[in-house]
């Protein structure tokens, strides 16, 4: 069956078909001119653009010849008597080669390197990126800095200039805060990210062109101001430690002056009441008490060191003795030199107290363990307290010289006198 021979709706259709292939090609051919580097498609583009128009214009011909009786050229009559098989099989394989060529040239377009694959490149990156005139007029500017200057200022990147002038004076909307260090100005917008904006000069082919990159330093910028105030706290302990070094010597010196006043305080004190009980009672061991004063009177002067606190104890039974006090102690004072130095300082201030303000005769001292601690409850057999007793002069002292050895005091006044010491075993302290 020749092609003339076909019903007038399948030449019909045959020509819509080649009319609109016919397009396509010319969008091909378009597609092709606009990217420069393909242009060895335009070749069989053009060939199958040509087939096209001659199966369109020889429909067309055949069209008028059936609707007016017009005549047709020679060569369009030729294709009029071609059968109809080769017709359709010229048609299927323009789609074909069409079709073919639609997917090669679109591979090629996207495997090759043009300004649109550079602009959605560049807007697809998490980095803001800017090229300008040095005038400030945008060359290029991407989505991200976009967005980066519309949270900033409340506009695009409109002059490039005018945003890093904005940007260094702190000019922003509410909220936002620049702070600039060095070369680099760090932007912190309202969602709390924070971005590290940075200015080069590049030359262009010898066209000078500003360049502007914003990094998001969010997490780097916090963990720095941490460092920061590390630092800053560290420089301050430095600072106290160089200042305690310097008053170190003053202080230890300091403290071995008061220690040797308080063992010096301790030892007159016990002479005075000595004294104090003989000329009361016009009786008693008169060369113990002048040696007790000799002694005394050398430590004064240099000529002799006070009595350490291993004989501290048995220095107190001698002067309690020698004021007709007896002293009581039912357990074992420890060995540790900060729980024997705080037992011996109470049993001294309890003494003192015994003689001069209840006139007893009597002190009693218990001592014991308790789960890890050392538990001491001292009273005396003389006139209770009429008052709650005040914590002055030898009681404040002794009170300060437990706690600073990590343990706990407690006077009770009523029914009785009641001076009660918690320490724990293994607490040292360095003085």
């Amino acid at each position: 069956m020749r092609f003339f021979e076909l019903s007038r709706v399948v030449v019909c259709c045959a020509g819509i078909y080649a009319f609109l292939f016919s397009g396509f090609e010319l969008l091909s051919i378009s597609r092709c001119l606009i990217s420069r580097s393909k242009r060895l498609f335009l070749i069989p583009y053009f060939i199958m653009l040509t087939l096209g128009v001659i199966l369109m214009q020889s429909v067309s011909a055949l069209c008028r010849y059936w609707e007016r009786g017009v005549e047709a050229s020679a060569f369009t009559t030729m294709l009029w008597h071609t059968p109809a098989v080769y017709v359709f099989a010229v048609l299927l394989a323009l789609t074909a080669g069409g079709s073919v060529l639609w997917v090669v040239f679109d591979r090629a377009v996207h495997a090759e390197l043009t300004p649109m694959s550079i602009q959605e490149g560049l807007d697809s990156l998490p980095d803001g990126v800017s090229f300008s005139t040095p005038d400030g007029i945008p060359l290029f500017v991407n989505s991200k800095m976009q967005s980066i200057s519309s949270a900033a200022t409340g506009t695009g990147v409109i002059n490039a200039r005018e945003l890093r002038v904005k940007l260094e004076r702190g000019e922003l909307l509410p909220d936002c805060a620049s702070e600039q260090r060095g070369d680099n100005i760090f932007l912190s917008l309202p969602e709390g990210g924070v971005w590290n904006i940075s200015y080069k000069d590049t030359a262009v082919e010898d066209v000078r062109v500003c360049e502007c990159v914003a990094y998001d330093v969010t997490e780097l910028y916090e963990k720095n101001r941490e460092l920061e105030m590390r630092n800053e706290h560290l420089a301050q302990v430095n600072r106290k430690i160089r200042e305690y070094s310097l008053r170190l010597d003053s202080i230890v010196r300091d403290n071995e002056i008061l220690n040797a006043k308080i063992r010096i305080h301790d030892d007159v004190g016990r002479c005075l009441l000595a004294l104090r009980s003989y000329l009361a009672k016009r009786g008693g061991d008169r060369e113990a008490l002048v040696n007790m004063w000799r002694f005394t009177a050398s430590v004064l002067k240099g000529e002799a060191a006070s009595q350490d606190t291993s004989d501290m104890l048995q220095t107190l039974t001698q002067a309690a003795e020698a004021v007709d006090v007896t002293i009581d102690i039912d357990g074992v004072i420890p060995g540790e030199p900060d729980i024997e130095a705080v037992a011996i300082m109470a049993i001294h201030e309890c003494l003192t107290n015994t003689v001069k303000h209840a006139g007893g005769d009597v002190l009693s001292v218990h001592i014991e363990d308790r789960d890890g601690a050392v538990v001491m409850e001292l009273t005396n057999n003389g006139v209770q307290p009429k008052e709650t007793v005040k914590e002055t002069g030898g009681l404040g002292t002794l009170r300060s010289a437990v706690e600073k050895r990590g343990g706990a005091m407690r006077i009770e006044s009523l029914p009785g006198f009641l001076l009660h010491i918690e320490m724990r075993r293994g607490h040292h302290t360095d003085e």
